[in-house]
């Protein structure tokens, strides 16, 4: 199988390329930098440079598009610069995969699409409420998808845990604890909003290996949520005796997710919210003795 791999430069899309290379099958990796971050010696892999909001050509006959790249938030960005990176390079992708054959498309969304919803459980139906500029652009490409001629998987995915995370609340928490206090809200609120990167490559491998032949959006998330009381005391026992635990009033956050549907139609098996944190505390947390 030929798979082309979008944002490789991204701790996300590694993960899966890495994936699939191990799988046996040839991937094509795609970044705007110059030279390729990632790590690969495998014959099969191969980096190509472009910008995707700048109409790229390819010469590379994929059975697969896996679209990760994204411009994510950031104080930085602006409304133009998440419709460029994210509507139009999207549209450049169909472009795209409708000149190479591909028989079908990945696109990595975001929960960031729900906005402001707050139902008690989420899942694929429930409603968008007023998303900010990032979760526009990404509903947006969404659309875009789901509307192409390629049958497409739309992954709605929450925080993905990873060595290149840096802003998900399991990281901001542990760098709090490490400086003795952790400040969070809503203890109460049950929490299943993460993924880990692992896990969600191989669940790709597995759509990849299955095929699907329409489009459709698939909700993914943890298993088994935790009360936001039970994430960040996880998190101060593992920063030791003495870290202090801090709630102050906030908005109700978002319901939990439901993952029915990637569990009953494409074989999704998630992670518990307990096992992602030991994992992340092990081997990612800042300070973690066997951190990269």
């Amino acid at each position: 199988m030929r798979v082309i791999v979008t944002g490789i430069n991204g701790y996300v899309a590694a993960a899966v390329a890495e994936r699939l290379l191990r799988d046996g099958h040839e991937v094509a990796g795609i970044g705007r930098k110059e030279r390729c971050s990632f790590p690969s010696r495998s014959g099969r892999f191969s980096y190509i440079r472009a910008d995707l909001a700048g109409r790229a050509r390819l010469d590379f006959p994929a059975d697969y598009i896996v679209h990760a790249a994204a411009r994510t938030p950031g104080p930085r960005w602006r409304a133009g610069d998440y419709a460029r990176d994210n509507v139009w390079a999207s549209m450049n992708v169909l472009e795209m995969a409708g000149g190479l054959g591909v028989r079908g498309i990945v696109f990595l969304s975001s929960f960031s699409v729900y906005g402001g919803c707050r139902q008690a459980v989420i899942d694929e139906a429930s409603p968008v409420v007023a998303p900010d500029a990032y979760g526009m652009s990404k509903l947006m490409a969404e659309r875009l998808f789901l509307e192409g001629a390629v049958p497409s998987l739309v992954l709605r995915i929450p925080a993905v845990v990873g060595a290149g995370a840096r802003s998900i609340l399991p990281v901001r928490l542990a760098r709090q604890a490490r400086q003795g206090c952790i400040t969070a809200s809503n203890p109460d609120a049950l929490f299943n909003h993460l993924l880990r990167d692992a896990a969600l490559a191989d669940f790709i491998a597995t759509l990849l290996a299955r095929g699907w032949s329409r489009s459709r959006v698939v909700l993914l998330g943890a298993s088994v949520p935790m009360t936001m009381a039970g994430v960040a005391g996880k998190i101060a026992q593992w920063a030791g005796a003495g870290t202090e635990i801090v709630w102050k009033r906030g908005q109700p956050g978002p319901g939990v997710i439901s993952t029915a549907l990637a569990e009953g139609e494409y074989g999704y098996e998630p992670e518990t919210v307990s096992d992602i944190l030991d994992f992340f505390l092990e081997k990612l947390a800042p300070g973690a003795q066997s951190s990269p």
